[in-house]
Parts: structure tokens; sequence; C-alpha cells
């Protein structure tokens, strides 16, 4: 893999450092996030005053199931709606 990479960049030393990680689907970052918070995957969709569930399930979507910003907030709003 790093060959065929290698090939194709400007840089060959930029394919090297680049971070190799496994992604998670959102559901599974998602329960992950609920347990270790102990709450419910039902409980991102709702808005609440004052709480950091549904901005760390944001942020740790990102990196672990490489969604962008933009598909994660559409994530989060869809499971609203889906109510």
């Amino acid at each position: 893999m790093h060959d065929k990479l290698s090939g194709r960049s400007r840089r060959p030393e930029d394919v090297s450092l680049r971070r190799q990680t496994p992604r998670l689907a959102p559901d599974r970052v998602i329960e992950i996030v609920c347990r270790l918070l102990g709450t419910e995957p039902a409980d991102v969709s709702q808005r609440r005053r004052d709480s950091l569930l549904r901005p760390i399930v944001a942020r740790m979507l990102c990196p672990h199931s490489g969604l962008t910003q933009r598909r994660t907030a559409e994530l989060v709003t869809s499971r609203r709606a889906r109510r």
C-alpha cells in the first residue's frame, strides 16, 4: 500500500507519516459514548440545556468514524427527526 500511495504523492515521506486507523460505524461510536456516559443512544436526539452528550458524540464521530463535521451534524440532527 505504501508503494502505491507514494507514487501518487509529490512528497513520498508524507505517505509514511499518515495515520492509518480503523474506522467504526457511527452507530457504534454513539453506543460507546452513551455507555461511558451512562445514557441511552436515544438521548442523543434530545436537546437539553447544559448537556454535554451531543457535543461529545459529535466530537467523537469525526475522528473515529471518519465523518466530516457536516455529515456528523446531519447525523445528529436526523436522529432527532427519527423519533
